[in-house]
């Protein structure tokens, strides 16, 4: 366990640079082929192999790998959903979404438009409104609310980090306190009496969070008309807090169209823009997808195989 984090919740950089240390002392590196998709694989019944095609993601080459296991860890939280909108290819600003940021975008005095109010855009909105500047402007639209908590992130004090890191059994016992904080929102979800109270008691604390932090004007379009745990819950520092600003705007509308320079609401509104940020989620109902895993049976792919039952099944396994 790692006894000198900076806070709670570390940004990019130092999660990164803690990734990468691990890497280094595992030796990871030397194991691994980073820059690489994989395209398809089968199972070869003759060399009781998989046969694995990847691509270089950089070169655009395509190389093959054999292996007795294959272990898919893909996740579903990596291909990003760009909802199809009329006249969205006519757009003739930056776009891009969110999980594939361009961080060379120049943002300073633009009219920037976000679709989408999850994770990912409740963190990024703060930042956005200061890169943008007091003459540009960011506008965000949505279609749902959020169960939303207010995350403390205080940093740890040099006495704190010493405790963690000479103190016998200090860090592991901090560690359960976490975890124990986090693992019994789960009891919330059963339909009992006991999981009925901790759900009051969450949206008792999103109420008062809201009504006593955001502006009047957003008041009911924060507000979710759903039992807390339909949905995860959004952890905020600062993301109600921001919609004070001159240069913020929040809209609970859907969009209809975009043409080269706007986007276009179902409330009859129109958003200049400059910049568009898709903030819409990942494809977490296309198992796999784009790969293609075919096995003993060379008909059919496993993804094929999954939409026929309904959803992903495993034997013996996760998924």
């Amino acid at each position: 366990m790692k006894p000198d984090w900076t806070t709670t919740y570390p940004g990019r950089d130092e999660l990164l640079k803690y990734i990468i240390s691990v890497a280094d002392r595992y030796d990871i590196h030397r194991r691994t082929r980073l820059h690489s998709e994989l395209i398809d694989a089968r199972w070869d019944a003759r060399k009781n192999l998989w046969i694995c095609r990847f691509s270089d993601t950089q070169s655009g080459e395509t190389f093959i790998r054999e292996g007795a296991a294959l272990v898919s860890a893909v996740g579903t939280l990596d291909k990003p959903m760009i909802p199809k909108i009329s006249g969205a290819e006519t757009f003739k600003g930056k776009v891009f979404h969110s999980a594939r940021w361009q961080h060379k975008t120049e943002f300073a005095n633009k009219n920037v438009v976000v679709l989408g109010n999850g994770a990912s855009a409740t963190q990024f909105i703060a930042p956005l409104t200061e890169m943008v500047g007091p003459k540009g402007s960011v506008t965000q639209i949505v279609r749902s609310a959020h169960w939303w908590i207010k995350r403390g992130n205080a940093p740890y004090s040099s006495s704190w980090k010493a405790l963690m890191k000479y103190f016998p059994g200090a860090a592991r016992l901090y560690r359960f306190y976490l975890a124990y904080g986090l693992d019994i929102v789960f009891l919330s979800f059963y339909m009992t009496p006991n999981g009925q109270r901790l759900r009051d008691q969450i949206s008792a604390q999103t109420k008062q969070y809201i009504s006593s932090t955001a502006p009047e004007e957003y008041k009911q379009i924060l507000l979710p008309n759903y039992e807390p745990g339909c949905k995860r819950r959004v952890n905020t520092n600062n993301y109600l807090e921001t919609l004070h600003k001159p240069n913020m705007h929040l809209d609970k509308s859907d969009v209809t169209s975009i043409d080269a320079q706007a986007v276009y609401t179902a409330d009859g509104k129109t958003y200049p823009a400059d910049i568009l940020i898709f903030a819409t989620g990942f494809e977490t109902q296309e198992w796999l997808f784009p790969l293609r895993i075919v096995g003993a049976d060379t008909s059919t792919d496993l993804a094929a195989h999954w939409r026929t039952l309904g959803g992903a099944e495993a034997y013996k396994g996760t998924v």
